[in-house]
């Protein structure tokens, strides 16, 4: 006698870790967001993007980012402008985090 259980895989969505930074106005900052895929097949890649905008920021398939603060001129020495921008990432299967 026996017990037979069959688990069928299913694809496991990826998980992103929030990136956050501090630049001045005038200065760059580079960067990348760190994500995971237990199941990304090798030689598979995730895919970072996003439907916003903000001035300066360049977000790169891959994750790595610039951001250029020379179009926050306008602040006063002291104050504070905090930036947040919503990143999708894709797995190779179409799934998100």
């Amino acid at each position: 006698t026996t017990l037979t259980i069959t688990v069928t895989g299913t694809n496991d969505a990826p998980t992103a870790t929030a990136a956050t930074g501090s630049v001045t106005e005038d200065a760059s900052i580079t960067g990348s967001i760190s994500a995971e895929d237990v199941d990304l097949p090798a030689g598979a890649s995730l895919t970072f993007s996003t439907t916003s905008t903000a001035a300066g920021l360049t977000l790169n398939a891959d994750g790595s980012y610039s951001f250029d603060a020379s179009s926050y001129d306008s602040l006063k020495a002291g104050e504070e402008q905090v930036i947040t921008i919503p990143v999708v990432v894709t797995d190779d299967q179409g799934a998100t985090a």
